[in-house]
């Protein structure tokens, strides 16, 4: 798998962050999916933090119209957007447990990582350029979920995430309003 990051600029972990359990690290991380779906308009089926012993994952969002994408498709703007927002919202889980920790839990976040590389790679033809693209919506993501009311919205749909452990749609998109637009406190 291809290394995204400059060990000196995030360091990844194998096993995570002490002062979070496992439960509230995987809140976390799919608060930052579900609160970025929510950013780029991509519609949120649920998000769930049950986990999935058959794929071995400790939680998960399903989205109503994230698109995939296969490479050779045809290069137009709006392609290049969709690309860019699907690379967003599978970086957000990553970049949400790294502002809440300053780590990242490799385990769980490399199939998010290896999704947006071959994502950036529809776009490009070459690997240094599409690792340099992931790179850069690494950047923008950190910008997009730090910023503060969209970061107020990953702390409470995290919160309610660990009581709860799953959260359909309607009421997701609720506790991300509020919390963006400070009605929530």
């Amino acid at each position: 798998m291809p290394r995204l990051y400059d060990g000196s600029r995030v360091r990844m972990s194998a096993t995570g962050s002490n002062s979070l359990t496992k439960l509230e690290r995987a809140a976390y991380h799919e608060a930052g999916h579900a609160v970025a779906s929510y950013l780029v308009h991509r519609r949120l089926a649920c998000v769930s933090i049950v986990p999935n012993p058959v794929d071995n994952t400790l939680g998960r969002c399903e989205y109503r119209n994230l698109a995939t994408f296969k490479p050779g498709a045809p290069l137009t703007g709006r392609f290049r957007s969709q690309i860019e927002k699907l690379i967003t919202v599978l970086l957000a889980g990553a970049m949400a447990e790294r502002l809440k920790t300053g780590r990242i839990y490799r385990k769980g976040s490399d199939d998010d990582m290896t999704q947006a590389y071959d994502a950036a790679m529809c776009l490009f033809d070459e690997e240094k350029e599409a690792r340099a693209f992931v790179n850069w919506l690494w950047e923008h993501t950190r910008n997009l979920i730090g910023f503060e009311p969209h970061w107020a919205a990953v702390e409470a749909l995290a919160g309610e995430l660990t009581e709860r452990r799953f959260i359909g749609e309607r009421l997701a998109r609720r506790i991300i309003r509020e919390s963006i637009d400070g009605s929530g406190k």
